[in-house]
C-alpha cells in the first residue's frame, strides 16, 4: 500500500464501503490489536520500505 495526498478537489465525496458488508467474519478487539500491532512492527523494520 502507498499512502499518498490528495490534490485539491481530488475526491469530494466519501467513498461508500457498504458493499463489503458481510464479506468479512467477525474480528474479535484482540485480533484487530494484534493486526495493528503486526502492522506497526513492519514499519519500524522496514518490512514495507522495499
Amino acid at each position: 500500500m502507498k499512502m499518498v495526498p490528495l490534490r485539491p478537489g481530488e475526491r469530494t465525496v466519501p467513498r461508500d464501503f457498504s458493499v463489503i458488508r458481510g464479506t468479512m467474519g467477525y474480528i474479535s478487539d484482540e485480533e484487530w490489536d494484534k493486526l495493528d500491532q503486526e502492522f506497526l512492527d513492519s514499519i519500524e523494520y522496514g518490512e514495507f520500505l522495499n
